[in-house]
């Protein structure tokens, strides 16, 4: 298999590996055969890597812009690797029970959630997985950060759409299986001050013990990794 990290992200995959692996490691390898969709699929690099473990994979977007690149990534070694839709999150263009494992990246919070919610558990199989990776609303640091950028006007996520721990606790009662972890307290700030992977990972890691011991302390994370079986 090959790592992840040669696709996922275009940019800071490092404070992406902890959350992105918490999620592989529950929804499973056993991707070949599996009809994937990536929702606001951007780029498509996301849906490279998932087509090379084997899924049939659908990448959507709202923006033409973005399908017009990935289907470049698409062709990079001849033939489509994947097929790209244009779509909008809350009116997904399946029909019921027609894909395995919905997969979204920070882009479930530009959604209106609720309904995009209702169509992703719509257009799921039973037993598939919702699978989100995405930013939460109330760590200090990060907050600052989007300060700073609203302030140079390049932040165009309003505030009250980030996820918070008590609505990532809301939706459990949806799926028969339902997880999710959070990352992320001390190291948005290695944004500003980077760090050598290697220190990076050993500060992840303590900071993800501190957050399964620590419920309270989860609602202050940066980041969150969503699974849930139907």
């Amino acid at each position: 298999m090959k790592n992840p990290y040669d696709y996922y992200l275009e940019w800071d995959a490092r404070f992406w590996e902890a959350p992105f692996l918490f999620g592989l490691s529950r929804v499973g390898h056993g991707l070949a055969g599996k009809r994937l969709l990536d929702i606001g699929s951007r780029r498509g690099r996301m849906c490279l890597w998932f087509a090379e473990e084997g899924a049939r994979v659908v990448g959507g977007d709202l923006h033409y812009d973005y399908l017009t690149y990935a289907a470049a990534e698409s062709r990079k070694n001849g033939g489509e690797a994947f097929s790209l839709v244009q779509m909008r999150a809350e009116a997904l263009p399946f029909r019921d029970g027609a894909v395995d494992v919905i997969f979204t990246k920070s882009a479930f919070v530009l959604f209106k959630k609720a309904a995009a919610f209702r169509e992703m558990l719509r257009v799921l199989k039973p037993g598939g997985y919702v699978w989100l990776v995405e930013n939460m609303k109330l760590n200090p640091f990060a907050a600052l950060v989007r300060l700073v950028r609203r302030l140079a006007g390049v932040e165009w996520v309003k505030r009250a759409a980030y996820v918070t721990y008590e609505e990532l606790e809301s939706y459990a009662p949806a799926f028969s299986r339902y997880a999710h972890g959070e990352f992320h307290l001390l190291t948005p700030l290695c944004r500003v001050i980077p760090l050598p992977r290697p220190l990076l990972r050993r500060l992840v890691a303590w900071e993800s013990r501190i957050l399964r011991r620590s419920r309270w302390l989860s609602r202050f994370a940066w980041l969150t990794c969503v699974v849930g079986q139907k």
